[in-house]
């Protein structure tokens, strides 16, 4: 079977008016940083000092490069081995939009095997092979008119591509004693190896000796990762159910996961481990249940559910519980058969915009629809 289990389509668009500019995104990743690595040297080009700052340095010296090439910041000495930065950019109100793009998909390819003992006991174990392609763009465009500055305007991209393949497994048991039905199911955490590369792109426009100047840095590079391992966490579920004859069920499951032990690897490189501390103190358990009925007249079914989930995180902010229904009627003609159905779900979240110096975050409510045709014909 393949089964597609996440579709990562998705557009968000924010826009408001902060006090906080993305220009200290670029100044706090800059601080501690030696000016003679951001400058560009006789005969070397922006994408080649780009690219060295990536393969010794990290991200963050590329970032705090970007932002010194496009004068949002300043050093506050021309010492070659100066370390402290100042920004370009005035103090007061910022008008800003931010674009997050996502597309891709998660799906697996999953081998069944089952097996029954006796007449109540059915047993089985999937093995499920796992391929992510993700892809995500964000773009922040930011104005201002404020004194004490030159820099008005600063338009920011990042670019990621993430491939990924996992593994994992399921065992499940189901028991039958009369009307009633129990079942087990124990998901097995999914090892993931994961590929990345991103690229870089930004523009700012700033008033120097009375004339509107715009300054263009693309490197035009595309930076590689080394492949990383990721676990997610596994799952256990419990279900039951009660069969009413011929005329209708009731089923309701429970399921616990531990997001706490999401991890990537290898855990000695230092910025995995803080990333995996940051998981052990931000993430905790979450559990969902899931009640859903069924009522049949003659051929015509009638369905209903409800689901609530638990929020993964400690503060209940950053990503709040889902809640959701859904609602479905089904006809049986005999040789064929057709289904109709309604879900319904919502959630409340914080987009950090970044990690550091712009961290403003914009509330988002998402609520996802899905309509479900399907017709069944029997030979």
């Amino acid at each position: 079977n393949y089964i597609n289990t996440q579709n990562f389509d998705s557009d968000l668009f924010v826009q408001g008016r902060g006090n906080t500019s993305i220009a200290n995104f670029f100044t706090q990743q800059a601080q501690g940083i030696p000016l003679d690595l951001l400058q560009l040297r006789n005969g070397e080009s922006v994408a080649g000092l780009y690219n060295f700052l990536g393969e010794t340095e990290g991200v963050a010296a590329q970032n705090a490069f970007l932002g010194f090439q496009s004068f949002i910041f300043d050093p506050v000495s021309d010492d070659p081995n100066n370390t402290n930065y100042v920004s370009n950019v005035g103090g007061g109100n910022f008008n800003q939009q931010y674009s997050y793009l996502t597309q891709g998909y998660s799906g697996k390819y999953t081998l069944n095997v089952g097996t029954q003992y006796g007449e109540n006991f059915f047993f089985g174990v999937n093995l499920n092979s796992h391929a992510i392609d993700y892809d995500r763009s964000t773009f922040l465009f930011e104005t201002n008119n404020n004194p004490g500055g030159n820099i008005n305007e600063i338009g920011f991209e990042n670019n990621l591509s993430t491939l990924g393949a996992g593994f994992s497994a399921q065992l499940g048991a189901i028991a039958k004693f009369d009307s009633f039905r129990l079942g087990f199911t124990y998901d097995t955490p999914t090892w993931y190896n994961i590929s990345e590369e991103t690229t870089q792109y930004i523009e700012t426009r700033r008033t120097e000796e009375n004339q509107n100047v715009l300054e263009i840095i693309d490197p035009n590079v595309i930076n590689v990762f080394a492949d990383y391992n990721l676990q997610t966490p596994g799952k256990i579920t419990a279900s039951g159910a009660y069969i009413f004859g011929k005329s209708g069920l009731l089923s309701i499951d429970y399921s616990f996961k531990d997001y706490s032990n999401i991890e990537f690897r290898p855990t000695n490189d230092v910025v995995f481990a803080s990333v995996n501390n940051t998981i052990n103190n931000q993430l905790t358990t979450a559990s969902t249940i899931r009640i859903g009925g069924e009522y049949r007249i003659n051929q015509l079914s009638l369905r209903g559910g409800y689901m609530y989930e638990e929020s993964p995180y400690t503060n209940e902010l950053t990503v709040g519980d889902t809640s959701g229904f859904s609602l479905g009627l089904g006809y049986n003609f005999g040789n064929y058969s057709f289904d109709l159905s309604y879900a319904r779900a919502e959630q409340d979240r914080q987009q950090q915009l970044y990690s550091i110096g712009l961290t403003d975050a914009a509330q988002v409510n998402t609520v996802t629809s899905n309509v479900v045709f399907t017709l069944g014909l029997s030979l």
